[in-house]
């Protein structure tokens, strides 16, 4: 049995796959990469709901080969946008008579 070296900035995503975690260009911090499988598993839906979210371009997801992928940063903002606009709408809808 071999034992693999992971380095301080290589980690595993829930599923047990790896992840890579690093400096890139898009910014100073860490970059996590999440696959379908890690976001379904996230929110609890299917992997097919994420493929469709991702090929409408609703969700900030990029394919390589024949998986999509999303950076923790761009899902994050993501999900922080989409709260914003649900708090928009609730505060029009109380306004409105």
């Amino acid at each position: 049995m071999t034992k693999t070296n992971r380095s301080a900035t290589e980690s595993l995503t829930p599923n047990g796959s790896p992840l890579y975690s690093g400096k890139g260009q898009r910014g100073e911090g860490s970059k996590k990469i999440l696959d379908v499988g890690d976001i379904a598993g996230l929110f609890g839906c299917s992997r097919e709901k994420v493929k469709r979210m991702a090929r409408s371009g609703e969700l900030p997801a990029f394919k390589f080969g024949k998986t999509w992928y999303v950076f923790e940063d761009d899902l994050e903002r993501f999900l922080s946008s989409r709260v914003e606009s649900i708090r928009h709408l609730r505060r029009i809808q109380e306004v409105s008579p």
